[in-house]
């Protein structure tokens, strides 16, 4: 039925919004497309019964999805992890690019 149909759909979805590493491309249709698709997900909620994984993943998901920044732009770059990534990676002398943030799209 049409209802499951939404929820295996969701499921998919989801972890394209919930991977760190977006590709640009992701990246750029989840922003154009974040008000939109905010609203979609926020008509799930009536469908989510409190305390069930759906529930805790559409949480999530909405969360996450309110955070996209535009292309271009990296939130990733002032995480600590990132940091201590980029100086592991010039000590070891596989440095892909000499900025010490990644490449943006």
């Amino acid at each position: 039925d049409s209802n499951s149909m939404q929820i295996a759909a969701f499921h998919i979805f989801k972890i394209f919004v919930v991977i760190p590493q977006k590709s640009c491309r992701v990246r750029q249709i989840l922003f154009r497309n974040k008000e939109k698709l905010l609203c979609l997900l926020d008509s799930f909620k009536s469908k989510a019964e409190r305390g069930t994984g759906f529930a805790r993943d559409l949480q999530v998901t909405l969360h996450e999805l309110s955070r996209v920044e535009a292309p271009g732009r990296n939130p990733s770059a002032s995480r600590p992890e990132h940091a201590r990534l980029v100086q592991q990676a010039k000590q070891q002398g596989n440095v892909g690019h000499t900025s010490s943030k990644p490449p943006s799209c």
